[in-house]
């Protein structure tokens, strides 16, 4: 659905009236792509980059596979991820990966389904688009007047986009949906439309014309009863390992600053299941803890302390 957002940059018709069509968008640190065939599967594609404008190409993608060009011959890189059904497929890598971090100009040759999209060896030139920041100091806070029917979403005001997209899960984190489009002259939403028998997850990004900036962090209440209210001030990353995670796991932790912290396995309702760690973390801390013992399914990764807030959904099989 983030496609809606931005129009396509670049198509091409071959064998009328089959439609193959490329799109191009980037965030601050990602480039992501989309192939679509009409009236067929997408069974191959290949996408060729140049990023110095000479003769020939740097990298490309095969069927998603990411390969550099070395001395004219193409090696290995790494595997890409990507989605797909009925005709359509999208994917993603970091900027770093192609080197479109340190250039903002590239032209591209694809092929879908061993077809060339634009024909007779046209590249696509595509710029970099400006990239939005998402909306600072995302915040909920439990309604005064109605606490059991109300949750108060916050954010701080900016000029910059022309809209603020607030999309909204019920008991999990991964059903989203859209639950408002305001103005950029807003810095509030209330959500009327909630009980206390759920979980309610939030986050938003900003949109100006084409534009749209990354997503803020997820954040979740319990209305009148339990919620967080607050990414907070203290930033960092969380990661586990194995992937999904299976036997003895280690999750690693880094703050940007000092905090005392509790490491929890929590339910998607937020029911705490087991406390992994709870004590001092100074820059970073890495602890283990046997999940052989719990039900596989989806939890989530709670780090929560007196200026620190982070929520990680992780699978344990």
């Amino acid at each position: 659905d983030d496609w809606n957002l931005c129009k396509p940059v670049a198509t091409g018709l071959i064998d009328e009236p089959r439609l193959q069509s490329i799109r191009f968008f980037n965030t601050t640190d990602s480039l992501f792509y989309s192939l679509e065939m009409e009236g067929d599967t997408i069974r191959n594609y290949q996408l060729y980059f140049n990023l110095d404008g000479a003769t020939g190409f740097e990298y490309k993608i095969s069927n998603d596979t990411l390969f550099e060009n070395q001395n004219d011959s193409w090696v290995f890189q790494n595997l890409i991820t990507s989605f797909g059904a009925d005709g359509f497929l999208e994917a993603g890598l970091k900027l770093n990966q192609i080197g479109f971090d340190s250039v903002d100009y590239l032209t591209a040759v694809s092929f879908i389904n061993s077809k060339e999209v634009w024909g007779n060896g046209d590249a696509f030139p595509f710029l970099k688009y400006d990239v939005l920041e998402a909306p600072e100091n995302f915040q909920l806070k439990v309604s005064s007047e109605i606490p059991y029917h109300r949750i108060r979403i916050k954010w701080s005001f900016s000029s910059n986009p022309d809209k603020y997209v607030i999309e909204r899960s019920v008991d999990d984190s991964l059903h989203f949906t859209q639950l408002t489009v305001l103005n950029s002259n807003n810095s509030y939403f209330l959500d009327n439309d909630v009980d206390s028998a759920h979980v309610y997850y939030y986050r938003m990004f900003s949109h100006k014309d084409i534009l749209r900036s990354p997503y803020t962090q997820t954040i979740w209440m319990r209305p009148g009863i339990a919620g967080i209210n607050s990414p907070t001030r203290n930033t960092g990353k969380i990661e586990v390992f194995p992937v999904p995670v299976t036997g003895i796991a280690t999750v690693s932790l880094r703050l940007t600053s000092p905090d005392n912290v509790k490491i929890a396995l929590l339910t998607l309702t937020g029911k705490t299941v087991y406390t992994i760690y709870n004590g001092s973390v100074v820059d970073e801390k890495k602890v283990c803890f046997d999940a052989s013992k719990l039900p596989a399914g989806f939890y989530l990764l709670s780090v929560k302390g007196n200026n620190t807030l982070m929520i990680k959904k992780i699978v344990l099989r």
